[in-house]
């Protein structure tokens, strides 16, 4: 595993013209921001003694970015007034702005930083709809963007021509445990920028700890939950009431499974409770009216990680045999059914990396 992220603070030439404007903001957020810090159980930690170490967008506190169920998100707008800050011009060669735009359903959040080596934009629409890029005519940075969708798979991709490297994975937590040595060098540097105080990387690993530590634990049984998925669509309602008990009653450990399941091949009861319960689950977190209760947290992952085939798939991908053993066992348990042969096949080819 990799010891704690010691990457560079990206920001920290573009902070050194703006001492002034930081402790404004700090000012003026201790005075005013209580939609979402002062109204949390959980306030974010940063230290006003240091203003050069946070990007502006940061400083300004009007918004606060996290990390909820695998995806980066808006947890907290202060205002839903649009509104800009600068710091610095663009004539020194050291220059940020940060916008919030009201003109969508939750307001976008949009930033951008540049000096004499890159340019970085980074912008969080609607809440879940996340890019980044980082741009420079420097040789030695090489040009990285991200995406996150609302739906589907996240994208990081690195490079360009025959030095292009490019991933895809399911959420954050995937990309983290699959590919930790990229991520630091150029995932990380962007997330520090967006996400004040978090610890992604550790909580990776520790993550990754948590779930040897429950190999060998039962899993919940997909053939029954499979069941469920029919009762769903039974004409007795007291056959639907008990389905969706079941399914509130798993909570989030249901979530790999229910994501998995092709409501195409359901009929229209079936696939519209099947929506309706992921819905229901992720919305008890993500639109949690307490901010704090929001956030990934090691422990509240570590239930739905367990259950996901894709998790111990990526560990069943890596060369320490010990951990492909443990990991071809989990998938066992979760697929009795499959033989060896068959979920090697199935879960060892299936790669998240692509490399042209």
């Amino acid at each position: 595993m990799l010891t704690p992220p010691n990457h560079e603070l990206p920001w920290r030439e573009f902070g050194k013209a703006a001492t002034v404007l930081a402790a404004l903001t700090c000012s003026f957020a201790d005075q005013s921001r209580t939609a979402c810090a002062q109204e949390s159980d959980v306030p974010r930690t940063v230290d006003p003694e240091h203003p050069k170490e946070w990007s502006l967008l940061i400083r300004t506190r009007w918004a606060d970015i996290d990390v909820c169920l695998g995806q980066i998100q808006t947890t907290c707008i202060q205002s839903a007034q649009s509104r800009t800050a600068t710091s610095g011009t663009p004539e020194k060669g050291v220059f940020e702005n940060v916008t919030i735009a009201g003109d969508t359903d939750i307001p976008s959040v949009l930033y951008h930083a540049e000096d004499e080596r890159k340019d970085i934009d980074i912008a969080v629409k609607n809440g879940n709809h996340v890019t980044m890029t980082q741009a420079s005519h420097d040789p030695h940075i090489p040009p990285v963007s991200f995406r996150q969708l609302p739906e589907g798979n996240i994208q990081l991709q690195i490079g360009r021509g025959d030095a292009l490297q490019k991933y895809s994975a399911t959420n954050i937590w995937h990309l983290l445990l699959r590919e930790p040595e990229i991520c630091q060098q150029h995932l990380l540097p962007l997330l520090d920028m967006l996400i004040a105080d978090h610890h992604l990387m550790e909580d990776a690993n520790q993550i990754e700890k948590g779930l040897w530590g429950k190999a060998g634990q039962p899993h919940i049984s997909r053939e029954e939950m499979r069941r469920l998925v029919i009762q769903m669509g039974n004409e007795e309602y007291d056959v639907r009431k008990h389905a969706t008990d079941q399914w509130d009653g798993m909570g989030l450990r249901a979530l790999p499974f229910l994501e998995s399941v092709n409501v195409q091949t359901l009929n229209r009861d079936q696939s519209d409770s099947v929506l309706r319960v992921m819905r229901t689950i992720k919305e008890r977190y993500r639109k949690n009216p307490d901010v704090g209760s929001q956030k990934d947290t090691v422990e509240r992952a570590l239930l739905w990680l367990f259950e996901d085939p894709e998790v111990w798939s990526i560990f069943l991908q890596r060369a320490d045999p010990k951990q492909q053993a443990i990991a071809l066992r989990e998938l066992q348990a979760m697929f009795p059914g499959n033989t060896e042969r068959e979920l090697m096949r199935k879960f060892c080819l299936t790669g998240l990396h692509e490399r042209r």
